[in-house]
C-alpha cells in the first residue's frame, strides 16, 4: 500500500466519523497521524508524509482548499455515482434497515438509528445525506413529500436480512460492526454477496465497477 492508499483510507474515516464537509490539517494529524506512524514506524517524518500526500491529492481534485487558513473540504459528491469505496454500501443498506425499523416505530428516528453506537461504540455514519443518496440512488427507498419509504428492491433487502439476521435491529447493529474497517463489504459480509451484487448492478453507471469488485473478491477466495 502506497501513502496516497494510506492517507486517501484515513481520509475515508474521517469522513465517515465526522459530520461535517471541511477539516484543517491539524484536526487531520490528530485524527490519523497514531496509526500511519505504526504503519510506517520507520518513518520520522508522518506529518510531512500526509502534508505532501494531502497536496498531491488536492492537485488531483480530491479534496480542496476552502481558504487560505489550511481549511480542506472534502467535494460533494456526484449525486448520479454513489461512494463504492472501502465499506460504504453498509451505509446505504443501514439506511435502508433504518428507514423501516422507523416505519414500524415513529419513535425511533432514521438519523438516531444511523449515528447509535454499538457496545464498541460503532456506528452505521455520521453521513445522513450520503447514505440516504446512496439508498434512493440504488432504489432502495424512495421519498414522497417528507415521508420516505422502502421500494420494492428495499422491501427485498430487509427481507434478507431478517433471515439472515433474527430481525433488522439485528442485521443494522452488524453492520455498525463494520464502521471504520478497511474491508470490502463483501469481505465482511460474505452472505450479503448475491444481494449486493444485484442491487449494485441495477445501477447501469457502476455496473463495470461492481463486475470488478466482485473479480477481485473471487480471485481473492481462488488465492
Amino acid at each position: 500500500m502506497t501513502w496516497k492508499d494510506s492517507v486517501k483510507r484515513e481520509l475515508d474515516r474521517y469522513r465517515e466519523e465526522h459530520d461535517q464537509k471541511t477539516f484543517t490539517l491539524a484536526e487531520f494529524y490528530e485524527f490519523a497521524e497514531d496509526r500511519l506512524a505504526a504503519e510506517y514506524p520507520n518513518n520520522n517524518t508522518i506529518q510531512a508524509k500526509i502534508r505532501q500526500t494531502l497536496q498531491r491529492l488536492r492537485e488531483g481534485g480530491e479534496i480542496k482548499f476552502v481558504d487560505d487558513n489550511g481549511n480542506y473540504r472534502f467535494p460533494e459528491p456526484t449525486p448520479t455515482i454513489p461512494d463504492f469505496r472501502l465499506n460504504h454500501p453498509k451505509n446505504y443498506f443501514g439506511y435502508t434497515l433504518a428507514v423501516d425499523i422507523a416505519t414500524m416505530n415513529p419513535a425511533r428516528a432514521v438519523a438516531s438509528l444511523m449515528t447509535e453506537q454499538n457496545k464498541d461504540g460503532k456506528k452505521i455514519t455520521s453521513d445522513i445525506s450520503g447514505a440516504r443518496a446512496g439508498a434512493h440512488h440504488l432504489d432502495l427507498v424512495e421519498t414522497t413529500g417528507e415521508t420516505t419509504h422502502l421500494t420494492n428492491l428495499g422491501h427485498r433487502l430487509v427481507s434478507f436480512a431478517e433471515r439472515e439476521h433474527d430481525s433488522t435491529d439485528a442485521a443494522l447493529n452488524e453492520l455498525r460492526s463494520f464502521f471504520g474497517t478497511s474491508k470490502l463489504f463483501v469481505d465482511a459480509l460474505p452472505a450479503w454477496t448475491g444481494l449486493t451484487r444485484e442491487i449494485m448492478v441495477n445501477d447501469q453507471g457502476i455496473a463495470r465497477l461492481v463486475e470488478l469488485m466482485f473479480d477481485i473478491h473471487s480471485s481473492r477466495d481462488e488465492g
